[in-house]
């Protein structure tokens, strides 16, 4: 991990999870949404092809919210998508919208080692906490929200990748993994 890694990892832990306005979390599920957002940090660093990656929180007391952005200035996530798979041999003819939701779903990754999974957690705490991810990429715009998920295209594309994730702080049920209960939804 480099050192910006073990930066914002210890900024988020300390602003974000530890936040006494954050929802009651269990110890280990904290752990599990510190990995989501530090997998799209690193994927910002490592598959933007950018040397600058930007991130910024924000509390709402008033709005019950925290709110958390990561920003990069690289070649998108449509981009890796499509590369991807060239070399793969195959062509790959989805728009950018589509490309999104693929690089959302479990399991999905442009690595060459196994990844992809740490987001799956992360969508489902955001759809019971009644909160919302919203990532840009390209010309590609995807929402996830206790609405669902969807995609969509913009006119005129975005020059890069950020990621929004919104917390409700008013929510007041308690969180833990399945693993810790195996009649909890985690």
């Amino acid at each position: 991990m480099s050192a910006d890694q073990i930066g914002f990892c210890n900024y988020v832990y300390r602003e974000l999870l530890s936040h006494h306005s954050f929802p009651k979390t269990s110890n280990a599920l904290k752990e599990k949404i510190l990995e989501s957002l530090a997998e799209l940090f690193s994927n910002a660093n490592l598959h933007s092809k950018s040397d600058t990656i930007a991130t910024c929180g924000q509390f709402y007391p008033k709005n019950h919210e925290i709110t958390f952005t990561i920003a990069d200035a690289g070649i998108g996530i449509h981009q890796n998508v499509v590369n991807f798979y060239q070399k793969q041999g195959y062509h790959y003819s989805q728009n950018a919208g589509q490309s999104i939701e693929w690089a959302m779903v479990d399991g999905n990754t442009t690595k060459n080692s196994p990844g992809g999974s740490g987001l799956a957690i992360l969508k489902e705490f955001v759809k019971m906490n009644k909160g919302f991810i919203h990532l840009v990429s390209g010309e590609g715009c995807y929402e996830c929200s206790e609405n669902g998920e969807f995609s969509r295209l913009f006119y005129k594309p975005f020059p890069g990748t950020f990621a929004t994730v919104k917390f409700r702080t008013d929510d007041t049920r308690s969180y833990i993994l399945s693993s810790e209960n195996p009649n909890t939804l985690f």
